[in-house]
């Protein structure tokens, strides 16, 4: 099954799309219980006094402290790599 995600939908086609995904997940999983199993993977890298970049697929989020904890109050931003 292939649902493509890469637009925004209104909200009745984002409701079909999930229930789709859970039904294809539940009948996945009744046929074997293995294909429960998952992995989330993220890389991080420290940068700048005490901010970090987060890589997790191909998302990128940064991540900083404010001046009283040692950081520059970078906001979390967050974009495709």
């Amino acid at each position: 099954m292939s649902i493509d995600t890469s637009t925004t939908a209104p909200a009745a086609d984002r409701d079909t799309q999930l229930n789709e995904i859970i039904t294809a997940t539940g009948a996945s999983v009744a046929e074997d219980v293995d294909n429960a199993l998952v992995v989330f993977r993220a890389d991080g890298e420290g940068v700048r006094q005490v901010a970090t970049d987060i890589r997790i697929g191909d998302h990128r989020i940064t991540v900083d402290e404010p001046p009283t904890l040692g950081g520059e109050d970078t906001r979390v931003v967050t974009q495709r790599a």
